[in-house]
């Protein structure tokens, strides 16, 4: 291995790797600069503990506790595996053993272009459908982790599949 410095003449590419390299890192270092120097405050106010693990968040009222938030994404992660996992692995076991290949084809294209949606117009489909559904079937606001859960296992599905 000749290393970094030596390339071909007129070759900048090293050079240019290292510099988006160092740029990345310098933009997450930044963001977490910023971060810690506005909720830091909060934080020593609240306490290390209470931030944790409190109960409420509620910044209106001085209130800071990160235990409700923490617990709901684990139940929507939670639901999307449940929702995604029966038909995510019949998908994947009859795409690899029963589906005749002029048909795989397509199919394997088709959820590879559904991995490449953004996450934002999931949620968008989610807010459109999935909650006026929800809201609609239980009287309520329809946003709900079930929701959440629905919408999260629709954009997992595509890559569970592929890669499996």
């Amino acid at each position: 291995m000749q290393g970094w410095r030596k390339t071909r003449k007129g070759e900048r590419a090293p050079a240019a790797l290292a510099l988006a390299a160092a740029v990345g890192a310098g933009t997450v270092l930044a963001i977490l600069l910023f971060l810690l120097a506005e909720g830091l405050p909060a934080i020593i106010r609240t306490g290390w503990i209470s931030f944790l693990f409190g109960p409420i968040w509620d910044p209106d009222r001085g209130l800071y506790g990160l235990a409700a938030p923490i617990i709901g994404t684990a139940w929507v992660i939670g639901g999307a595996f449940l929702l995604a996992l029966p038909p995510g692995l019949w998908m994947a076991a009859f795409l690899s053993d029963y589906c005749p290949p002029a048909l795989a084809a397509p199919v394997r294209w088709t959820l590879g272009l559904l991995a490449g949606i953004p996450s934002v117009v999931y949620g968008l489909a989610g807010m459109a459908v999935v909650v006026p559904a929800i809201r609609q079937a239980s009287g309520g606001t329809g946003f709900s982790g079930l929701a959440g859960s629905m919408v999260l296992a629709m954009m997992i599905l595509p890559t569970w599949v592929s890669l499996s």
